[in-house]
């Protein structure tokens, strides 16, 4: 008989980490297949709305800034490689 899963509002954040690692790594070796970098913000580094960490799977990072009007980005900064979000 298989049981049920908790809810998520109701895991401990070990349990969430681990529920999620692997679709995140899907998704992640998904989006690096189609040659495209990983796009997120970090609320700590991304300082207005329209800037995002752009992650390459050779792990380069760089925090761009996305116009809206030419919907391009440009570079505003490169990281080491050793830097972990």
């Amino acid at each position: 008989m298989k049981t049920k899963a908790k809810p998520i509002w109701e895991l401990t954040e070990a349990e969430f980490e681990q529920r999620i690692t692997p679709a995140v790594e899907a998704a992640r070796q998904e989006t690096f297949a189609k040659g495209l970098p990983l796009s997120y913000r970090d609320k700590a580094i991304c300082q207005t709305n329209n800037q995002f960490i752009h992650e390459y799977e050779d792990g380069r990072k760089y925090l761009v800034e996305f116009d809206t009007h030419s919907r391009t980005d440009k570079i505003i900064r490169h990281f080491a490689e050793i830097v972990s979000f």
